[in-house]
């Protein structure tokens, strides 16, 4: 599993403050719960599963249209000389090209026109379509669980970043609290010293 970069959970939370700080609003504290549901909510990682997911449900049912016929409908417009075979037709499916010997004189030639509708059908094909159909539907659940594998991962990624924010903050208050304590052993070292109860070397 990929490690995400944490830049977007922190701009997730920078621009809730931000906004909240604007409005006149108390910065509110992030719990590890909170983070977790930003992480999810906010990070563009969530929009790409949403729509691959989408994507591979739609596949289904492309490879479900394939059990209604092939119909195709055409008009052509066509002009031909004389040198070629008079009624041929542009590419069309499920029909026979036109051809035949070609002559050597030119003249003005004949238009012509044609229209109608073709349909097919593969009479072998629902066995194939069947197992294409089996795939996407795999494909779908296994893009489903990599999203929630991502989602965790993303959940589990700001959790942790909040509580080694939280262990630094109490690191910050320990060592405070032993500079105060420096602070008030100093003092009274100095009021001994000061009143000859203790050596200066002390102090």
């Amino acid at each position: 599993m990929k490690i995400r970069r944490p830049w977007p959970v922190c701009a997730a939370l920078a621009v809730a403050a931000l906004a909240r700080t604007m409005h006149g609003e108390p910065p509110s504290t992030v719990d590890v719960e909170r983070a977790m549901a930003l992480a999810v909510a906010h990070h563009p990682i969530a929009d790409e599963d949403v729509s691959a997911i989408r994507a591979t449900a739609a596949r289904v049912e492309v490879e479900r249209a394939k059990y209604w016929p092939d119909l195709e409908v055409f008009a052509q417009l066509a002009r031909s000389t004389s040198s070629t075979v008079g009624g041929a037709l542009f590419t069309v499916p499920n029909l026979p090209a036109i051809s035949g010997a070609q002559r050597r004189v030119f003249d003005l030639g004949n238009f012509g026109s044609s229209g109608g509708a073709t349909a097919s059908w593969d009479a072998l094909g629902p066995r194939r379509w069947d197992a294409s159909i089996d795939q996407a539907k795999a494909e779908v659940r296994a893009a489903r669980a990599s999203a929630s594998a991502r989602e965790l991962d993303l959940a589990y990624g700001a959790a942790d970043r909040v509580i080694v924010a939280v262990a630094r903050d109490e690191a910050v208050k320990a060592a405070r609290a032993g500079v105060d304590r420096a602070r008030v052993f100093v003092t009274i070292v100095k009021a001994a010293v000061d009143q000859n109860l203790r050596p200066g070397a002390d102090l």
